[in-house]
């Protein structure tokens, strides 16, 4: 089956037989629709890898509704075209390749993946479909008793949430790495897999250091943890806002001048943080043991067979 193709960049997608409204602003998606009309069969397909790519499993849905409606650019005023789409989830779905045509995407050999059904042949995935994840949390007892969970909302208001209980097979540093590559594949794939998670993992790790070496060279303790999937929750970044709340405080209190005062306060939160963690002094050492020491994270790439026994202690979704 050969569908028009719809790029999602942000991982919302309709569970099959539900509903969603989404606002649609570039040309090449009104142009789409248009082609489309109401009623019709669509593929949403995730834009990845900062939307220069798409990922081939994606969403079958038929357009309920298309409404065009005017809005204004806040900072121009300027007023433009968007299209408001209300699309009911038909299947998740694959498709063995793209190709653009009458300056559309059609996504061809689109066929129905059964997720279910994968699971029980050992490929487990976990669907973001319908849901949105927001945050989560690794909460480690013993190294038999570790357990991710993973939160977030429905399309419809609701809190929802998924667990894993993945004790006896990674470490907690580990764990944590995961539960934070988890939620980046669903935001932006819409789907989690052995394949992509692999990905997402080294891609996390990849960010976090890299927050550690540009916080260090241009000394931002606030940039911290930050990545694609957001602000990672661990004591050293923790610390470091607290530290420079204090540190900064002081030196306004002594009378300098906010900038003045910033600068000596992140320097001096820097200082702080490598002596109570213990994260030595050079910048190599200080960054491996920042992401293992003070964030909780393990930058090593778990086996296949391991995300695959992984992913086996979720449910499909929060709803399973």
């Amino acid at each position: 089956m050969n569908l028009l193709a719809l790029p999602v960049g942000n991982g919302v997608f309709p569970r099959p037989g539900g509903s969603i409204q989404g606002m649609f602003l570039d040309d090449f998606s009104l142009l789409t629709l248009g082609r489309l009309g109401t009623n019709a069969p669509a593929f949403l397909v995730p834009l990845t890898s900062g939307g220069r790519a798409l990922y081939p499993a994606g969403m079958m849905v038929q357009i309920e509704g298309l409404s065009q409606v005017q809005a204004v650019d806040a900072s121009t005023w300027r007023k433009s075209t968007v299209m408001v789409a209300r699309l009911r989830g038909l299947a998740h779905a694959r498709a063995r390749r793209f190709v653009v045509e009458r300056r559309s995407i059609v996504a061809q050999g689109v066929e129905e993946l059964n997720l279910a059904q994968l699971r029980e042949r050992g490929q487990p995935v976990i669907s973001g479909a319908g849901w949105q994840p927001l945050g989560g949390y690794t909460e480690p007892r013993s190294t038999k008793d570790i357990s991710i969970t993973i939160y977030g909302g429905d399309y419809e208001g609701n809190p929802v949430a998924i667990q894993g209980q993945v004790g006896g097979l990674v470490t907690a540093e580990q764990a944590h790495t995961l539960e934070h590559a988890i939620i980046r594949v669903l935001q932006e794939c819409g789907v989690c897999t052995t394949k992509n998670l692999a990905w997402s993992v080294k891609a996390e790790a990849e960010e976090l250091k890299e927050s550690i070496q540009w916080g260090l060279q241009f000394r931002l303790p606030e940039i911290l943890g930050q990545t694609s999937s957001g602000q990672c929750g661990n004591p050293m970044t923790n610390l470091a806002h607290f530290y420079l709340g204090q540190e900064l405080a002081r030196f306004l209190g002594e009378g300098r001048t906010l900038p003045a005062a910033l600068e000596r306060a992140r320097s001096r939160t820097f200082s702080r943080l490598a002596r109570d963690l213990d994260l030595g002094s050079q910048p190599e050492a200080f960054t491996l043991r920042s992401l293992k020491k003070g964030m909780l994270h393990d930058d090593s790439e778990p086996l296949q067979r391991t995300l695959r026994q992984v992913l086996q202690r979720f449910p499909l979704d929060p709803w399973s």
